[in-house]
């Protein structure tokens, strides 16, 4: 971190479910997705423009979120 716009997470694990949403720091929603039988999830964030995001990640236990900086 930072990233170009290309990036990965990689789970740790393999998750049955996940779902991902992708913010801007205004809190406006630049991706959203459900990812099912995933441990390795890749992102392109090309299009927006630099600045930080926030991705969240939740699944059926747990939630998370992660900042990533875009050059």
């Amino acid at each position: 971190n930072p990233t170009d716009g290309n990036f990965s997470i990689d789970m740790g694990e393999m998750y049955d479910l996940i779902s991902v949403t992708i913010k801007d720091i205004n809190g406006k929603s630049v991706h959203s997705n459900t990812y099912s039988e995933s441990q390795l999830l890749n992102f392109n964030l090309e299009e927006s423009t630099t600045g930080v995001y926030f991705v969240i990640i939740v699944s059926k236990a747990n939630k998370a979120v992660l900042r990533i900086i875009k050059e």
